[in-house]
C-alpha cells in the first residue's frame, strides 16, 4: 500500500499542477481551512441578521399596533406618543422598517395639525440617514415642509440644502423651486434667482419651469 501510495504521488508530482499542489500542500490546506471559516462565519452571521431583523419588524409593528393605533383613536395625545417613539431602540429607529411607520406617524400629526410634535418625530430618525438612501430623502422632504409649517425658514433651506448634494436624485426641480421659494423668505433675493434660473436651465419643459419663470419675472419687475 505504501508503495501504491509513492507511485501515486510520483504521477501528481509529473504534472505542473500536482507540482504546484505537492510543494505548497501546507498553505493550501490553511487556506481552505481559513474559506471553510469564513464561509462558516458569514452564514452564521446571516442567521443573526435575520433574527435582528424580525425582531425589529416585530417592534415596529406592536408599536403601530399600539401606539400608533391609539394615537388614531385619540386614546393618548401627540406628546405621549412622541415620546414613546423616541423610547424606541436605537436600531430600530435607525431601521428602514422604520420609515413607513414614520411617515404614516407624521401624516397623522400634520392633519390634527401638531407640526411641533411632527418635527420632533422627523429629528428623531433624520440625523441617523445617511444621505445617498431613500430614507433620507423621504425623511427629509417631510422634515423641510415641516419646519416651513413651522416657519423656521432656515432649517427648510438647510434640509432642502442637504437634498440636492445628495446622489438620489428625485423631483429635483421642485426641490430647486421650494428653495427659491424659501430664499425670498429670508430676502435672499440673489440665491432664490440662482434656484429658479437652475430649474429653467435645466428642466425647461416641466411644469415647475414655468412657476420659476413667473417668480423671475416677478423678481425682474421689483
Amino acid at each position: 500500500m505504501a508503495g501504491q501510495a509513492n507511485s501515486l504521488e510520483n504521477i501528481v508530482e509529473r504534472t505542473e499542477f500536482g507540482h504546484i499542489i505537492n510543494q505548497n500542500r501546507k498553505p493550501i490546506i490553511i487556506a481552505g481551512i481559513f474559506i471553510v471559516i469564513c464561509a462558516v462565519a458569514f452564514s452564521f452571521y446571516k442567521s443573526q441578521q435575520e433574527k435582528a431583523n424580525e425582531v425589529i419588524a416585530s417592534q415596529v409593528y406592536t408599536f403601530e399596533k399600539n401606539e400608533l393605533k391609539a394615537l388614531k383613536d385619540k386614546k393618548i395625545d401627540a406628546a405621549e406618543f412622541v415620546t414613546k417613539f423616541q423610547a424606541l431602540p436605537n436600531n430600530v429607529l435607525t431601521s428602514p422598517a422604520i420609515l413607513p411607520t414614520l411617515i404614516d406617524s407624521v401624516k397623522t400629526l400634520r392633519n390634527e395639525e401638531k407640526f411641533l410634535q411632527a418635527k420632533d418625530l422627523l429629528e428623531s430618525v433624520y440625523p441617523h440617514l445617511s444621505s445617498s438612501s431613500y430614507s433620507f430623502h423621504f425623511v427629509a422632504t417631510y422634515l423641510a415642509v415641516t419646519y416651513e409649517d413651522l416657519r423656521s425658514w432656515d432649517q427648510a433651506i438647510e434640509v432642502y440644502e442637504k437634498l440636492i448634494s445628495s446622489p438620489i436624485k428625485i423631483l429635483e426641480a421642485k426641490i430647486y423651486l421650494d428653495l427659491g421659494r424659501l430664499y425670498l423668505k429670508v430676502k435672499n433675493t440673489d440665491k432664490a434667482k440662482i434656484n429658479f434660473q437652475y430649474i429653467v436651465e435645466k428642466y425647461p419643459n416641466d411644469e415647475m419651469a414655468k412657476i420659476a419663470k413667473l417668480y423671475l419675472r416677478d423678481l425682474e419687475t421689483k
